[in-house]
């Protein structure tokens, strides 16, 4: 599922010419091929680049997650800035133009869809009167329905729920986000809502000094990854927990510093972002995108030598390909998506209008389709769909006498 922030864009791309894209029209694919080049001998290639367009009125968009099917979930605004009226939004494909979820008060927001052939999506909605957030599930024979979880208390936890959001479904349908017990003292937690309706406070074994927790994703055996902060650690650090299982990520630094989980395959690969120090043996840190497997633990993917810039994993696919952001330290705007794995190094994917304005990626499938959201030539962010792939360069060529 799926937050954080630069890097130029490498290589020659042939580039179509880009124009404002509405719902009733879809971009058009690359004329052409674009490479950027890796080191390590391997090459992204971007097969197309699509324009996935907002809803009528709208000029702001993002894609959150797009599934194995292509089936597509994000937001539609009529600004950045305005979430009032904002519409949780479905593509059935990249080819498809959006259309709303609707909402059960002023406002809502997509995030993440299951794999099944007629997914399950989640996401959040506004309610009428209040600042109450609640998280919804939605399918076409239900439309939206509130999940339903405030007024109770989880499984595991002392605080009456007061709202919630919600930010991933696995194909059974396990869904994860974070709990508020405001006004009951403001203890915001990790939640896991089973498909059998058990609603529960997680990770439990941490539950005894529990002092924040979000979930952020789950994967179809209910592995669920986020932040908490235990009475035990000096700062809120990425997780990976079952049911009957925790495993503190800690960081990249010193151990006692921040981090946070944001993605996890169905292999248990987990990505996110933690704290490293922008140079060995001083004490100025940056937050750097990080790959965990329980054999490896957690690896850095930010490219060596750049203490300039700070970057977060969002997602990983079953083929090891890394989605995310990379964004200039200290500053709140600059965003860049990126692609990594697969031998490939931390690579800029081109926005709509190449280089121009901010781009963030969120999910990568197995086909190799990313989604997340890019600005266009006319200045608008809009959802952008990228069908990417990468490959092996051949070494030159040389003769041999004999």
């Amino acid at each position: 599922m799926r937050s954080l922030r630069r890097l130029a864009w490498l290589g020659t791309l042939l580039l179509c010419a880009c124009t404002d894209i509405t719902s009733e029209r879809v971009m058009s694919p690359f004329e052409g091929v674009g490479f950027a080049p890796g080191p390590g001998g391997y090459q992204l290639v971007i097969d197309e680049i699509r324009d996935l367009g907002t809803l009528p009125q709208h000029t702001w968009s993002e894609a959150h997650d797009i599934n194995q099917n292509g089936y597509i979930v994000g937001t539609s605004q009529y600004n950045a800035k305005t979430k009032i009226g904002g519409r949780a939004v479905r593509w059935p494909g990249p080819l498809a133009a959006p259309s709303s979820l609707g909402a059960l008060g002023p406002w809502s927001e997509g995030w993440d869809l299951n794999d099944q052939s007629v997914p399950v999506i989640v996401g959040n909605t506004g309610t009428n009167g209040s600042d109450i957030t609640r998280g919804f599930r939605w399918s076409p024979a239900t439309g939206m329905v509130d999940l339903g979880l405030v007024g109770l208390t989880a499984i595991g936890s002392v605080h009456v729920t007061s709202s919630f959001t919600a930010r991933a479904v696995s194909w059974p349908g396990h869904v994860v986000g974070t709990a508020d017990s405001q006004p009951d003292l403001g203890v915001l937690g990790a939640y896991l809502l089973e498909p059998i309706g058990a609603y529960r406070a997680v990770p439990a074994t941490c539950l005894a000094g529990y002092l924040f927790g979000n979930a952020n994703d789950v994967n179809d055996s209910g592995t669920h990854v986020g932040q908490v902060k235990c009475a035990m650690t000096l700062h809120e650090q990425a997780f990976v927990a079952t049911l009957g299982s925790f495993t503190n990520l800690g960081d990249l630094a010193d151990g006692a510093s921040r981090s946070q989980a944001l993605g996890i395959n169905n292999a248990g690969t987990v990505v996110g972002w933690a704290a490293a120090f922008a140079l060995p043996g001083t004490g100025m840190l940056r937050d750097h995108a990080f790959r965990w497997t329980p054999a490896t633990g957690m690896k850095d993917m930010h490219p060596a030598g750049d203490t300039l810039s700070e970057s977060a994993a969002e997602d990983v696919s079953g083929k090891d390909i890394v989605v995310g952001y990379r964004w200039p330290a200290g500053k709140a705007s600059g965003y860049k998506a990126f692609v990594h794995g697969q031998g490939l190094g931390m690579t800029s994917l081109p926005g709509l209008c190449g280089d121009k304005g901010p781009s963030k990626a969120f999910a990568v499938n197995d086909n190799g389709w990313i989604v997340g959201g890019s600005t266009a030539c006319s200045g608008q962010y809009h959802a952008t769909a990228w069908k990417v792939r990468v490959v092996s360069t051949p070494l030159p060529w040389k003769s041999r006498t004999p």
